[in-house]
């Protein structure tokens, strides 16, 4: 029912038009994979962001083999990865899909800061880390960054990463002094 709205709101507004970048922004719908095997989560994602008027999750699957026959089939811009249980295996699946569809914005959902998935994932080139903890509209509006090629990091874990980088720098300081 709500998908038949949003159609008819969008031919509304297209028969309104006057300017053709106005069409085009209605026409660019963000096509979005999840992979993820926590029904749960997965189904509160995929109403928040099917609710978004330029936005579509086109596909949900924790098995390599159908989540590239999803690409290949629906051609998602932005693929959401939750990072809750992987494995070794799931690191060589990334990998895979990121050299088979280097064009796939990749993004790393995580329940908690992990170092290593963090790390893992900035080697990978994903464009974006999410915590669950993260506010809807948060969410929504970082994915829209994401498919404007923008780099993306939650507060907390942009803090953590820059927390990382300079460790080793802040012991030899104290309140602006440099330790001899």
């Amino acid at each position: 029912m709500l998908k038949n709205v949003q159609i008819l709101y969008r031919l509304e507004i297209y028969s309104r038009c006057k300017h053709n970048s106005m069409l085009e922004r209605l026409e660019e719908m963000i096509r979005i994979l999840i992979v993820d095997n926590n029904g749960v989560l997965v189904q509160g994602i995929q109403e928040i962001l099917n609710d978004e008027m330029d936005m579509e999750v086109v596909g949900i699957s924790n098995h390599v083999d159908e989540i590239v026959q999803l690409i290949l089939e629906k051609k998602p811009e932005v693929m959401l990865v939750d990072t809750n249980k992987l494995s070794f295996n799931s690191f060589t699946t990334i990998e895979y899909i990121k050299y088979r569809f280097p064009g796939i914005k990749m993004v790393f959902m995580l329940p908690e800061i992990n170092r290593h998935i963090l790390l893992k994932g900035w080697q990978l080139g994903t464009s974006g880390f999410l915590l669950y903890e993260s506010d809807p509209a948060y969410f929504i509006d970082s994915i829209r960054n994401i498919f404007r090629e923008e780099l993306v990091l939650s507060g907390k874990l942009a803090k953590f990463l820059l927390d990382e980088v300079y460790r080793d720098e802040r012991k030899d300081y104290v309140y602006g002094y440099t330790i001899i």
